[in-house]
């Protein structure tokens, strides 16, 4: 099954919209991530899979295939991994797939399935209403900036 989320990355000071696409089938048991440079592969695959795990969903053995679009745009994947985690449940049928088109997905996981904050806040929920995005979604620590933002009208 195929799911898909927003996310984004730093750019300088503005943000950069990425696409987060998992596919999960049958399949000798592997994940693997296209888009991202090979170091930061391996880090987010394994941080994204123990926060999962840790979070108490259990992953199947099967084939995961997730794209970060645009794949020539270099991403920073500690921003990415919220939407990642979202896009594999959803994939899996733990969440409902369609659910997430409007919303906008940034934070860093822990092992132990916590959401860290992530920099640039104020780029990313400009980002958010420029795409006219009906939601950004940060980890909480986020707030505590004094930035608040009010995305699209709805």
């Amino acid at each position: 099954m195929l799911a898909r989320t927003n996310s984004a990355t730093p750019w300088g000071i503005d943000a950069r919209r990425v696409r987060v696409e998992v596919d999960v089938h049958l399949g000798v048991p592997r994940v693997d991530i296209v888009g991202l440079s090979r170091y930061s592969t391996r880090e987010c695959r394994e941080r994204v899979r123990c926060a999962i795990e840790a979070s108490d969903f259990e992953l199947p053995p099967r084939r995961v295939t997730l794209n970060l679009a645009p794949a020539d745009l270099e991403k920073q994947a500690s921003h990415l991994d919220l939407a990642i985690a979202i896009a594999w449940l959803a994939a899996l049928g733990e969440l409902p797939p369609d659910t997430f088109e409007q919303r906008l997905f940034c934070g860093e996981l822990g092992l132990d399935g916590s959401v860290r904050p992530v920099r640039g806040a104020l780029a990313l929920a400009e980002l958010a209403a420029a795409e006219d995005l009906r939601e950004l979604v940060l980890p909480a620590a986020n707030a505590s900036n004094d930035v608040c933002c009010n995305i699209g009208s709805s």
